[in-house]
């Protein structure tokens, strides 16, 4: 969540891991480095965690270098829609998908579930995203 000067964010246990967006690429053939805050790279790094053990991931958190991803074991991983979101932050739409607008929809969604906070999307399609809720 955030509003003009102010933020408020929630610390997860994560495993930090250095990669390479070849790497990345071979998970989602998008994530090639050139937007790597985009729905692509979201895709690419939730495949890239589950494939090394952990249910999902975020990132980049550091690009010097290479990337640097956060690898999250214990997010639940939930499939809904742009639909449902908006319902949470009207900023959040197809349209839209990623950035602030979506960052709150898909906290708020995530505590309506019983969660601290939530993060994606992980993947999406059409009105179909895929979110991490954090518990």
């Amino acid at each position: 969540e955030n509003s003009g000067d102010g933020a408020q964010g929630i610390c997860v246990p994560a495993l930090v891991v250095d990669t390479s967006y070849p790497e990345l690429a071979g998970h989602h053939a998008g994530c090639d480095g050139s937007r790597p805050y985009s729905t692509d790279c979201n895709a690419a790094i939730h495949r890239f965690c589950g494939a090394t053990g952990r249910t999902t991931g975020f990132g980049p958190v550091a690009t010097a270098g290479g990337v640097r991803v956060a690898c999250v074991p214990d997010a639940e991983v939930v499939t809904t829609t742009y639909t449902e979101l908006s319902a949470h932050h009207a900023g959040c739409t197809t349209a839209s998908r990623i950035g602030g607008e979506c960052n709150a929809a898909m906290h708020r969604f995530c505590i309506a579930r019983g969660a601290v906070s939530g993060f994606g999307p992980l993947e999406s399609s059409g009105d179909t995203a895929i979110v991490g809720c954090v518990r």
